[in-house]
Formats: C-alpha cells, sequence, structure tokens
C-alpha cells in the first residue's frame, strides 16, 4: 500500500465514524510585487498527500465507509506555462484519492460532505476561517449538520500522533539531513577566517546543503561573531569576523521535508585560546 494512503487510513481510524475532516495545504505568499516566497507545504498536509502545489485541501469522509477527496487548483494552460504543471482534480487518482474537485469549490463541497455528519475536523489555524466560511457559504440552507463551534474540532493532535513514530523510511531521511548539516558545519570551520563576513560564512553552508540535494535551510541560520553570538535569535548575519573571537552557528538543513538542527561555536582565526577553550 502506498504510505501516503496508509497514513490517511490511520488518520481516519482516529476518527469517530460520523466526521469530516479539512486539511489545508499552504498557501503561496507574496515577497514583493509579483514575487512569490519560496513555496513551502504545510508538514501535516505533505505528511497525508505528498501533494506539494499550493491552494489545496485534503478532505477526510467518514460516515459507514471512508472516502479521500483532494480539492486543488484547476489545470490553466496559460500559469502553468510561467509556473510549471499542475495535477488538477481530474487527475487526483494518481495519488490514491477517489475524487477530485477544484480548490474554489472547498466550502460548497464541505457543505455537501457535512450532510449528515456529527463532527468537522480541522487544524487549529483554519477553525475559525472554516466556521465563518460555511455559515456565509450555507446562507440560510438547512443541511443536517449542526454547525455549532462544539462540533467544530481540532484534527491537529491526531496527526501529530501519528507523526511521533517514525518509520525507517523516515529515519533514513532524517538521518540523511543531519549529515548533509555535519558535513557544511565541516566544511564551514576549514573556510572561516578573519575579516570574512558572517553572511559569507553562511554561504558555505548554503553551498554544502544544495550540492547534496537539500535546496532550503531548515529555519534562518544564524551565523553570530563575538558579541553577535549572546543575541538568541541572531539573523542579521551582516557583521564582520574578528580574529581572537567566537563565532555561533545554528544551522540545517531540510531534506525531503525533514529538518536537522546543529549548533556549534568555534574559533574565527581557527584556534582556541586558552580562556575559550
Amino acid at each position: 500500500m502506498d504510505i501516503f494512503l496508509e497514513r490517511r487510513k490511520k488518520l481516519a481510524d482516529l476518527l469517530p465514524d460520523g466526521s469530516v475532516a479539512v486539511i489545508h495545504s499552504a498557501n503561496q505568499k507574496i515577497r514583493n510585487g509579483d514575487t512569490d516566497y519560496s513555496f513551502r507545504q504545510d508538514s501535516d498536509f505533505l505528511y497525508l498527500t505528498n501533494f506539494n502545489e499550493a491552494d489545496a485541501a485534503l478532505v477526510i469522509e467518514k460516515k459507514g465507509s471512508t472516502i479521500f477527496h483532494l480539492l486543488c487548483a484547476e489545470k490553466d494552460e496559460v500559469r502553468e506555462k510561467w509556473e510549471g504543471p499542475r495535477l488538477g482534480p481530474e487527475n487526483v487518482t494518481q495519488l490514491g484519492f477517489e475524487s477530485g474537485f477544484k480548490i474554489d469549490d472547498l466550502i460548497l463541497k464541505t457543505t455537501e460532505f457535512l450532510e449528515g455528519a456529527d463532527h468537522l475536523f480541522c487544524q487549529n489555524k483554519s477553525q475559525k476561517k472554516i466556521f465563518f466560511a460555511l455559515t456565509k457559504g450555507l446562507n440560510g440552507k438547512k443541511i443536517n449538520f449542526d454547525l455549532n463551534p462544539k462540533n467544530i474540532k481540532s484534527v491537529d493532535s491526531l496527526i501529530h500522533e501519528l507523526r511521533l513514530l517514525k518509520s525507517k523510511e523516515e529515519i533514513r531521511i532524517i538521518q540523511k539531513a543531519c549529515d548533509i548539516s555535519s558535513s557544511a558545519h565541516e566544511r564551514a570551520m576549514k573556510a572561516v577566517k578573519p575579516d570574512m563576513y558572517e553572511y559569507q560564512l553562511e554561504a558555505e553552508y548554503l553551498h554544502e546543503f544544495m550540492v547534496n540535494g537539500a535546496k532550503e535551510c531548515a529555519y534562518p541560520s544564524i551565523v553570530g561573531g563575538g558579541e553577535n553570538a549572546c543575541i538568541l535569535h541572531y539573523s542579521k548575519n551582516t557583521d564582520l569576523l574578528k580574529d581572537g573571537d567566537l563565532v555561533l552557528v545554528d544551522a540545517g538543513c531540510e531534506y525531503k521535508g525533514y529538518a536537522s538542527d546543529i549548533t556549534r561555536t568555534f574559533p574565527v582565526n581557527g584556534k582556541f585560546s586558552s580562556e575559550q577553550k
């Protein structure tokens, strides 16, 4: 069985009968003008779907039998020419879903799925949004579901319970992320020297991450020389590294959606003083 379908089934097993669960993807965020930030999928959504497009939702409908729906962006020849291919609702069966719908119909379809249901599960981040959207979408229409905040429950804890136990493949991926980050720290320790800038040392990490298949950092890197090392979440990384100072680096890569996290402190000139030891 496909590992992602297996995960969806395990989540469905944790839901009481008469439930509908809605799990959203991440949304694309604008950086400035017509430029977007690099897209990072919602971790829970990715864990359950292996679907890496923005503006999508997984809906689990458990009323007697269980049906998995995926709602996503429609195929668009012009947008795809600029941004790359989309899966499209008509092709979601390739990922093991029984049915696909366009994401613009999420509230309409959720209203239909809730007919005869007793519970609505969704992520904490979207509970209020879904409640008000459903209230507005119904617009006086009667369905056999009590749309009351007490009947809208969090699905987060159920997903996170599943994610606590890592498979052998997940452990392998996490180890790979750690190995890449370890190599990056070793590279930086060899490259560091007085009068280079913190961001230049940061570049050594980014290089090692990317050449080993980790395109993204797991979090913004902290590269703090001298007094900057005492700033807990220092992230400017713009100061000059001085001879005789220590530099603290908190940096780790993300590999296939899994993070590593390593912090080390070492001398800028390559040699610890007796006091630094």
